[in-house]
C-alpha cells in the first residue's frame, strides 16, 4: 500500500485560531469520549513509577489531550505527577479548562513550543525514551 502523507489542518500557520482552538477542542472531546489510550495505562503508570517522574511534559497537546480522564486514573493506581501542557499552537483557553478542572494538577507553557525545539527550562517524563515494538515474527 502506498504511503499516503496526510496532515492536520490546525497544525497549518495559515488556519485562523478560531478553527484551530475549534478542531482541537473536537479532538480533546474524542479523545475523552473513546479513550483510545486505555489499554496503555499501565504502561504509563508502571513507566512513571519506574523513573520517579514528578512531572508529565506533554507535547504537542492540542486542547489538554486525554489528560482529563488521565490523570485521574494515573492518581488512582497511586501515581501522583503534574502535568504541563505544550503546543505549536496553544489552545490557551483549554489549557486554562484543564488547569482549574484538575486542582492545578495540570498546567501549561504559555510559549508555542515546536516538539522537535523543546526549550531547555522545560522537563518532565517526555525526557525518557520508552519504546514500546511488536515481537518479530518467526
Amino acid at each position: 500500500m502506498k504511503r499516503l502523507h496526510l496532515f492536520e489542518i490546525e497544525d497549518q500557520p495559515w488556519c485562523p485560531p478560531t478553527v484551530r482552538d475549534a478542531l482541537t477542542d473536537y479532538l480533546q472531546f474524542a479523545l475523552v469520549a473513546t479513550k483510545p489510550y486505555a489499554a496503555m495505562v499501565p504502561l504509563l503508570a508502571t513507566a512513571l513509577q519506574r523513573t520517579g517522574a514528578p512531572r508529565v511534559l506533554d507535547l504537542c497537546s492540542g486542547a489538554a489531550g486525554p489528560w482529563l480522564w488521565l490523570h485521574p486514573v494515573l492518581a488512582e493506581m497511586g501515581v501522583s505527577v503534574s502535568v504541563c501542557l505544550t503546543d505549536k499552537y496553544p489552545n490557551k483557553e483549554a489549557f486554562e479548562r484543564a488547569h482549574l478542572n484538575s486542582n492545578s494538577k495540570i498546567w501549561f507553557d504559555p510559549r508555542p513550543v515546536e516538539a522537535t525545539e523543546v526549550p531547555a527550562d522545560l522537563m518532565g517524563f517526555s525526557d525518557y525514551v520508552l519504546i514500546v515494538s511488536p515481537l518479530p515474527s518467526r
